[in-house]
């Protein structure tokens, strides 16, 4: 017997494959939302379903409660303190978990390690459950001596495992078979008694576990129409993606200062670090959604649907008008909680969290999947800038020492067609004029929640900060106050009726937003004048400065240098709903 095989305990990681590509796949919110839901706590759920079938009526031979609040004691590695334990969950983190088992047989019945035999049976819940979701899996043989060299073993097994993979999904139908419209996967003998179709294995699995959770709220909406303004052509919404900034390297960071703890030890701290992760991500979406739910005229009005919450990855839908500002509060509010890694831990900046967030405009039969990859691209772009030599913060500890840290910032795009999924090819033919004249300024710097110093003050007026492009939407929209959404409709309507001419249309226009310092027709000329060029937009200036005096765009600050300053600004000026969060 090798001396591998000889070792006490198997570590096993788990990672489930296209969880994005499975909730995104359909635009239908039902399915989109059953995905979600059935995706929600995916680990958690599963793990203690197959313990519970591994070792019926037996459950003191696992532990899969491995968190805790962080003013209690964390809990020690149990299964090596108590021979009668053969499995316990380390952490679930990072879209990803680890579990420890003993190295042993499962039982007569069986006669495979124990490790083996809840892998299968895991793998077979998954395929149960998703019908399409794929579980890769990664094994050592440890005797608990180092996590940081099990850890590495760990991730080199993974990489192989995910590369051996099949591509293929489970068998769907013959050569010649009806297929789903939504997911052009082959329909099963299920039938969705709502659109009164058969319906794939796939979306079945999706729609069941919809009907689960609405049991327990029943009055979430079933339709992406439910969380627009005006439903039908201007029906638009977003898609909000939200990810941490340099977690992974933060915890490596913190692994590497832990090399003389034991093996017991790094694991406190991995839990530790997890559940800050997990709980200040998420609770900040709670905070966020309950700070909505205060300033909503209708309480039984649906503007947000979360779809994925795991970790510090975020994915929500909501209402287009409030999507800046939900973000804005959310990427402020994260930047208050910290990474722990222990029970004693002070509150450490260089430990505070950010993110990047990334939105993309849509109209709500827009493909529901491709929306997610802009959203996903915009997210990306901001993380590229955010970790640029000059847009990094500097920071300089308690022993003197400078650090060089990544904030917050927020892109966004208009989703126009499809194409846009290749976002910086597209910006690069659409946005950048002949004479090299760039007319988006984004993505935007978030300044902390806690930015109360002089120094951040004057940061928070920078160019590139959130707060002065709301500021130059606020010149753009209204005097003294928000548009409401019935202000806005009724603009909107103005503006789509055919039989008015084009002077007429401008004074009913002018008539309907009173507030409004420019009328909105004007700042969509402004928007087409950018696009023209230079000259066309100087020209406009005039034209518009000498009928609106009002008007704040002027020939000194129309550009900066080879970049537009109000070109993100007039863009989002019809789909921005100033709340006070």
């Amino acid at each position: 017997m090798s001396q591998e095989n000889d070792k006490k305990y198997t570590l096993c990681m788990y990672d489930v494959r296209g969880i994005q590509e499975y909730i995104f796949r359909t635009n239908r919110l039902r399915q989109v939302i059953g995905a979600s839901h059935l995706v929600e706590n995916f680990f958690q759920k599963g793990i203690s379903a197959i313990a519970k079938d591994v070792w019926p009526n037996e459950p003191h031979r696992y532990v899969t409660d491995w968190s805790c609040p962080r003013e209690e004691q964390r809990p020690k590695l149990r299964i090596e303190a108590c021979s009668n334990i053969d499995m316990e969950v380390l952490y679930i983190g990072g879209g990803n978990a680890r579990i420890l088992f003993r190295n042993k047989k499962a039982g007569i019945d069986h006669g495979l390690d124990i490790s083996v035999l809840f892998n299968r049976e895991f793998s077979r819940w998954v395929l149960t459950q998703t019908y399409s979701l794929r579980l890769a899996i990664a094994r050592v043989d440890t005797d608990l001596e180092r996590y940081s060299d099990d850890h590495d073993r760990l991730m080199q097994e993974m990489q192989v495992a995910k590369a051996n993979m099949p591509s293929s999904e489970p068998f769907t139908g013959f050569p010649i078979v009806a297929r789903e419209d939504s997911s052009g996967k082959a329909l099963s003998n299920e039938y969705d008694y709502t659109t009164r179709q058969f319906v794939s294995q796939e979306t079945a699995s999706k729609l069941r576990a919809l009907d689960r959770a609405q049991k327990e709220m029943p009055a979430e909406g079933k339709h992406l129409d439910d969380l627009v303004t005006l439903k039908g052509e201007d029906s638009w919404l977003a898609i909000v993606h939200i990810d941490g900034n340099s977690v992974g390297r933060r915890i490596t960071d913190i692994m590497s200062k832990n090399q003389g703890f034991s093996y017991s030890e790094t694991v406190q701290v991995m839990r530790s670090v997890s559940y800050s992760i997990s709980q200040g991500f998420e609770t900040t979406y709670n905070t966020m959604r309950e700070a909505l739910d205060t300033i909503k005229a209708d309480p039984d009005e649906q503007l947000i649907r979360d779809i994925i919450l795991a970790g510090d990855d975020i994915t929500f839908v909501c209402n287009a008008n409030i999507a800046i500002p939900l973000v804005k509060f959310f990427l402020e509010e994260v930047s208050q909680k910290y990474m722990y890694t222990g029970d004693d831990e002070v509150e450490d900046p260089l430990y505070a969290f950010s993110a990047c967030a990334g939105i993309a405009f849509a109209n709500s039969h827009f493909p529901f999947y491709d929306a997610y990859q802009i959203a996903e691209a915009c997210c990306s772009n901001a993380k590229k800038v955010a970790k640029t030599e000059e847009n990094q913060i500097n920071y300089i500890d308690a022993s003197g020492v400078g650090h060089k840290l990544i904030g917050s910032w927020i892109d966004f795009q208009f989703c126009d067609h499809i194409n846009i999924t290749q976002l910086e090819k597209y910006r690069e033919k659409q946005y950048i004029l002949t004479d090299g004249t760039d007319l988006l300024k984004r993505p935007y710097w978030v300044p902390p929640g806690k930015a109360d110093s002089q120094e951040a003050g004057i940061a928070c007026l920078s160019d590139r900060s959130i707060e002065r492009l709301l500021q130059k939407i606020r010149e753009l929209s209204v005097k003294g106050g928000a548009m409401t959404c019935g202000d806005r409709n009724q603009i909107d309507i103005a503006e789509q009726d055919d039989l008015c001419a084009e002077d007429q249309a401008e004074d009913q226009l002018e008539k309907r937003a009173e507030a409004a310092i420019v009328p909105r027709r004007w700042c969509k000329k402004a928007r087409e004048a950018y696009t023209r060029g230079r000259p066309a937009m100087l020209a406009f200036i005039t034209e518009a400065r000498s009928r609106h005096k009002d008007f704040p765009i002027n020939r000194e600050n129309a550009y900066t240098g080879h970049v537009a300053n109000y070109y993100d600004a007039v863009e989002l000026v019809d789909h921005f709903q100033d709340i006070l969060l």
